[in-house]
């Protein structure tokens, strides 16, 4: 089942609250075929991605944003918002199915396009099988900016490209 329509709506909805507010993932696999995209003031915190720190434990119950698509999974459109507790998974279940024969351009991605991005916080992430593209992007262009933000204990693991860091002319990431 697509969750995507679901989170994001309750993404949406703790946007329109005057000061921001949270959405908590609870323990589970949350199927998405488009990205999510976490506006300015949003928090979206799951229950951690399982004992290991190097793959997911489905069965030590974790939180996982299990993506089938061709974009980004998860995306940042404004100042203090924050990622916690999840990981974010490029899916390949069932074998041999759409999802296993797609691969996405990237795990999450900050992209100050003629705008500022700051104040994101990223704890407790693990970006796990982006072998399509990159696992954390943070990207500036057409004079926007990507800067102050606070990453903590992000892993990557099976990556094409891990972390990338680009700026157009004019823009910066910092």
């Amino acid at each position: 089942v697509d969750d995507t329509a679901a989170l994001q709506r309750a993404i949406d909805d703790a946007a329109n609250n005057d000061s921001g507010g949270t959405v908590i993932l609870p323990k589970g696999i949350f199927l998405t075929k488009s990205p999510l995209i976490i506006p300015g003031g949003v928090t979206v915190t799951g229950q951690g991605y399982g004992s290991s720190p190097l793959a997911i434990q489905f069965d030590a119950g974790s939180s996982v944003i299990a993506y089938c698509g061709t974009d980004y999974a998860v995306k940042f459109d404004g100042h203090a918002a924050s990622l916690n507790n999840v990981a974010v998974y490029d899916w390949r279940y069932p074998v041999n199915s759409e999802c296993d024969q797609m691969k996405a351009q990237g795990g999450v991605l900050l992209d100050g396009n003629g705008k500022l991005l700051e104040s994101i916080t990223m704890n407790n992430v693990l970006i796990y099988w982006f072998m399509g593209g990159t696992s954390l992007t943070l990207r500036a262009r057409n004079n926007g900016g990507v800067a102050f933000n606070n990453f903590q204990n992000i892993r990557v693991r099976h990556a094409y490209k891990g972390i990338s860091l680009e700026a157009e002319e004019g823009s910066f990431v910092k």
